[in-house]
């Protein structure tokens, strides 16, 4: 998956406040772009919650055995095997939600990383095999918003503020 045209964090500094500009306009930009490629969901932690599904003991009924249950008027037999296509379609069914919402995780992690310049990967601490993409959308966020409220406040009654964080 490669897209053109990804936003790009390019503030560095969560101590400038031109720096936290570009930061909530890249915020809002990548809000529309993960709610354009479907990923919205895994990162803002709106996932449904799945119910785990138990794989079936025994192996999913064939075609013949339903239909020598039919042909027998084995009603029982018949109803066991019928409960038994419905377990297998249920775990089908979690399987394939489960490997869709994988895939998500991550290409919303793959979109996250190719939208934050080289600086950014090394100070945010990328590890794909152990972030998910909502921990890493929090983090970023959370390094830019922590003290975001201060500094606005700061630079709205004329203080400037240098680079290390002093007045």
């Amino acid at each position: 998956m490669k897209i053109h045209n990804i936003p790009k964090l390019e503030a560095t500094s969560k101590s400038k406040p031109e720096d936290l500009a570009k930061f909530f306009v890249w915020k809002a930009m990548m809000e529309v772009l993960m709610k354009g490629l479907d990923l919205w969901d895994t990162i803002s932690r709106k996932q449904e919650q799945i119910p785990v599904v138990e794989k079936p003991k025994r192996e999913q009924p064939t075609r013949e055995e339903m239909l020598n249950a039919r042909n027998e008027q084995d009603y029982v037999k018949l109803r066991r095997l019928i409960n038994l296509h419905k377990k297998w379609k249920e775990f089908k069914e979690y399987e394939e939600k489960i490997s869709k919402m994988d895939s998500n995780e991550k290409k919303a992690m793959y979109v996250l990383v190719q939208s934050l310049g080289e600086y950014p990967v090394i100070k945010f601490k990328v590890h794909y095999s152990e972030d998910k993409a909502n921990e890493f959308w929090e983090r970023i966020t959370k390094y830019f918003l922590q003290d975001s409220a201060l500094i606005i406040n700061n630079n709205e009654n004329g203080t400037q503020i240098s680079e290390n964080g002093g007045k």
